[in-house]
């Protein structure tokens, strides 16, 4: 988009609006499912007869989008002021409002999970034996959080780019005389308070995405810490056999030293005094 369009006769604005829309899971709405989807956008604007043409592109029939901007731009609800009503760009202002504010609810509902795993990882007891199916799941719901997460980085960036843009271009309007002050003003406004809610929203997500970060490194630690644990425990164990192995094996020695000194005195004693019993034998025999 670029305000210099505005110093021929017509103006053309063209973008896709990426935003998070829920989803009921099984018709039960107290379990939502987000899905990123986005609108693509045109607006041919002819400053002579200062009328708009618009294509709007959802993304599928029954969108809430589309009933929520025919509700909101019908004059006879009065729903929106009447200086933005006129301004060429109240359309934009529109669905820029209404869907960034969905941001806030989609990264509400990772944040709840990322709290809870996060509570859930500081109680983990070193001591205890560590379940590694839990803990395992826990590490891959954490790096699926963080991809639901970080690409709106770059889709806040941009977004933030086409609010700055439709800035530079009411500005012009406003100074070709396309619109009123009052209009250019007020609209001019809106978009800035749209562009400070972008900034809050980026900086919930890099809060996020550090805490997810945070959790990752602590689990990562416990399980080294705790395998580290395990380990020497293991050797512990294999030193106290090695060690009553090695006392078995000093006794075995004493063992067999005493029976190697008195096994050959035996045995003499044993040869000298058969003669002797087989004397008495015979003796006491007749």
């Amino acid at each position: 988009m670029d305000a210099d369009y505005i110093k021929y006769r017509t103006l053309e604005v063209a973008y896709a609006l990426k935003f998070p829309e829920p989803r009921a899971l099984s018709g039960d709405k107290s379990q939502l499912e987000w899905s990123i989807r986005q609108i693509g956008i045109y607006q041919k604007y002819d400053t002579t007869i200062k009328q708009s043409t618009w294509i709007l592109v959802f993304p599928n029939r029954e969108s809430t989008t589309r009933d929520d901007l025919a509700r909101k731009l019908d004059p006879q609800r009065g729903e929106y002021p009447n200086p933005i009503l006129d301004h060429p760009l109240s359309i934009h202002l529109f669905l820029f409002a209404e869907r960034v504010q969905n941001w806030r609810f989609y990264i509400s509902h990772f944040e709840n999970e990322v709290w809870k795993l996060g509570n859930l990882t500081v109680t983990i007891d070193i001591g205890d034996a560590l379940p590694f199916q839990e803990t395992y799941t826990d590490l891959s719901t954490l790096h699926y959080l963080e991809s639901r997460l970080a690409p709106l980085r770059a889709i806040f960036a941009a977004t933030k780019r086409l609010a700055e843009a439709l800035g530079r271009i009411n500005d012009q309007l406003g100074k070709e005389g396309h619109v009123t002050q009052e209009e250019a003003f007020e609209m001019q406004e809106l978009l800035t308070n749209l562009i400070s809610r972008i900034h809050a929203y980026s900086d919930n997500i890099e809060f996020n995405l550090s805490k997810i970060s945070r959790i990752t490194e602590l689990l990562a630690g416990t399980i080294s810490l705790k395998s580290q644990h395990t380990s020497e425990d293991m050797s512990n164990r294999i030193y106290d056999l090695t060690k009553s192995a090695l006392e078995d094996s000093s006794s075995m020695r004493v063992t067999t030293f005493t029976t190697l000194l008195f096994l050959p005195s035996t045995f003499v004693a044993v040869f000298i005094i058969r003669p002797l019993l087989c004397l008495l034998w015979s003796m006491f025999s007749d």
